[in-house]
């Protein structure tokens, strides 16, 4: 069964998972999907719009081979109080945290600029 995501399944069991890279125009949470800007070990980040402040957002979950991984979804959870008891220019501001359809995500603040790697 299609989920109201891009690319989300059902697996018999209940449990989800991504099959490719959200689509730009997939809604997560109350946030549209731009774009997909980066990947890494422990997540994919995505170019979004937040409606609601009107403004650009970058919004992060786990690759799917973590997704339903209880000890990555805690770790990420964590990674969201550290980020979000840090007040620094260097650092994005974490704006919120939230889960759709068992799709955990982070919102930051999305700052423009060449890619590191």
């Amino acid at each position: 069964m299609i989920g109201r995501l891009a690319g989300l399944f059902l697996i018999p069991g209940g449990s989800l998972w991504f099959s490719k890279v959200m689509s730009p125009g997939t809604q997560l949470g109350r946030y549209k999907i731009v774009e997909h800007i980066a990947a890494g070990g422990m997540g994919e980040v995505y170019l979004a719009h937040d409606p609601h402040l009107d403004r650009r957002v970058a919004v992060k979950v786990l690759p799917a081979r973590l997704a339903a991984d209880a000890v990555a979804r805690e770790r990420l959870r964590r990674e969201a109080l550290a980020a979000a008891a840090l007040d620094h220019p260097y650092i994005c501001k974490l704006f919120d945290i939230g889960e759709e359809h068992e799709v955990l995500f982070l919102v930051m603040e999305f700052i423009d600029g060449a890619n590191p790697s």
